[in-house]
């Protein structure tokens, strides 16, 4: 007769890439045997003190901005901003400490022993940050018709090492609120033939979508898949496609490259973005960006033991979202060069939207002796 049983592991935690992170990291993306149980510090009535209301209301008053109070405000009840500062006396004021033993979020649990990269993030957790499937997290109500999205994609090669990473932006937000994440896909057993497909399903459901994939290493493979399935304008080509003499240098220039030159400028474009610009909801995505570290050689990656694969969708996310604006509107709204050209960046690409603007090249000829006409045929 089999044997049944169930084995619990309970734990604080305590830094990252050991056996108990890399445990928790799996479980919450539902790879592996293990179910995740978050249990947060504001579940727990013992951790709160009882105020009267004139020390309520003098705590509301006296938020302290360098503890995050202000910001906390919201979540939490006088009585537990009274606990918390109790405590964080007891860790020398030191908030990454208190964070680690007393975590609100799964990613305050695991601190990294660098300082990360992006050490400030505009990020809010929700409640409508809701999962679709075991590898698809969306912000509701996204997708809107109205909207129009960045996508940024990081290729593995699914054999469940590194994940392949989706990561989602609104690019056109309603009220005055900031861009923000609106969706992540991520999962470590889809080949990079397949992932475009994936790519091509998620582009569509969020409108057309602007996509910008990193083509290094495995990414060709998602390239060369996703150019047959894929509108041409909604994929991000860095160069001109002008002095492009083969198939396969052609394909070269789709999606983004990063190498040792490109990446401090395309992680300091997602930092900047991050701290002021794009809210950030997904707490898996969280997790990794507060192990994004620089190390000791200058290197810009992952801490040793984590993962850097969402982080580098993101930053993909951002390159294309001032192109997303311009080409991925509404279906209505496509022009001639949208419909047509592979590169609507290429200098060919550029002339033949002049041209088809009013019927007439718009350039003017600048020797008296040549007609307009002339200089036009």
């Amino acid at each position: 007769m089999p044997l049944s049983g169930e084995v619990a592991i309970e734990s604080t935690g305590n830094g990252v890439g050991n056996d108990y992170h890399s445990r928790c990291i799996r479980a919450a993306q539902s790879r592996g045997g293990w179910k995740l149980h978050f249990l947060n510090w504001l579940s727990f009535d013992e951790y709160s003190i009882n105020l009267t209301k004139d020390e309520e209301d003098w705590l509301m008053a006296n938020l302290d901005e360098d503890l995050e109070e202000p910001k906390l405000a919201s979540i939490l009840t006088p009585g537990q901003l009274a606990w918390r500062r109790l405590k964080l006396e007891e860790k020398d004021f030191v908030l990454a400490d208190f964070e680690q033993e007393f975590p609100i979020t799964l990613e305050q649990c695991f601190q990294a022993t660098g300082r990360s990269i992006f050490y400030r993030v505009l990020y809010e957790p929700t409640d409508k940050w809701r999962q679709q499937d075991k590898n698809f997290w969306v912000l509701d109500p996204h997708p809107m018709k109205d909207k129009i999205y960045s996508i940024g994609v990081d290729v593995s090669a699914g054999v469940g090492k590194d994940n392949s990473a989706v990561q989602v932006v609104c690019v056109n937000p309603s009220d005055g609120r900031p861009m923000e994440q609106v969706g992540r896909w991520s999962d470590n057993r889809t080949g990079p033939d397949v992932l475009a497909h994936k790519v091509n399903d998620l582009g569509r459901l969020f409108n057309n979508a602007f996509v910008t994939v990193e083509n290094n290493n495995h990414g060709i493979v998602t390239l060369y898949e996703l150019q047959s399935l894929y509108e041409g304008y909604l994929i991000f080509e860095s160069g001109s496609s002008a002095a492009a003499a083969t198939e396969e240098v052609e394909l070269y220039r789709l999606g983004h490259r990063t190498t040792s030159r490109t990446k401090p400028l395309m992680i300091g474009k997602l930092r900047t973005a991050l701290a002021k610009d794009i809210i950030t909801h997904d707490p898996l995505t969280k997790g990794e960006l507060s192990t994004f570290v620089e190390t000791e050689t200058g290197a810009l990656e992952a801490e040793e033991g984590c993962m850097d694969d969402m982080v580098m969708a993101y930053a993909c996310c951002v390159l294309g979202m001032e192109r997303a604006s311009i080409y991925a509107a509404p279906d209505d709204a496509v022009s001639p060069l949208k419909r047509e050209s592979t590169n609507p960046f290429s200098m060919e690409a550029i002339i033949k939207e002049l041209h088809q603007g009013d019927g007439q090249f718009p350039i003017k000829s600048q020797h008296r002796g040549i007609s307009d006409e002339d200089f036009n045929s």
